[in-house]
């Protein structure tokens, strides 16, 4: 065998024969993404659905025994849900909070260094450039 297919090698292992494959009886496999597209309208019927929710009106629900259930009002909290659903599909997710802070504190530290002198900047490093050095030298021994 070589892969999939079987071969004949010769006394030097050279291959003198292979033989073909044997024929998959499987149908080619679909995108997932393109079976739902079709089965939703291109995203059409859900986008319906979630509007509906945030407009807070009411819905209908098929249970699994093939009855519907009694019309139900979405809650201030799912009309909300869906409301920041539909936002970040227009608009794009919101970075987080933290996110922010994080890239101007460093942008604050980047300003800061940038005005210090080369004699201060070594004066601030030195510590940690004796602890790295003392670490290198202790590694050696």
């Amino acid at each position: 065998m070589q892969g999939e297919v079987l071969v004949e090698r010769d006394s030097e292992g050279t291959i003198t024969r292979r033989a073909s494959p044997p024929e998959r009886g499987m149908p080619p496999l679909r995108n997932w993404r393109r079976q739902v597209r079709q089965m939703t309208d291109n995203g059409i019927d859900a986008f319906k659905v979630l509007i509906n929710i945030m407009n807070g009106t009411p819905q209908k629900v098929q249970l699994p025994d093939g009855r519907e259930s009694d019309w139900i009002t979405p809650s201030i909290e799912t009309q909300r849900a869906a409301a920041k659903d539909i936002i970040e599909f227009i608009n794009g997710k919101a970075v987080a909070q933290t996110e922010v802070m994080h890239a101007e504190k460093e942008a604050e530290d980047v300003e800061q260094y940038q005005a210090m002198s080369d004699e201060a900047l070594r004066e601030a490093a030195l510590p940690f450039l004796e602890r790295a050095q003392k670490k290198l030298t202790e590694g050696e021994e």
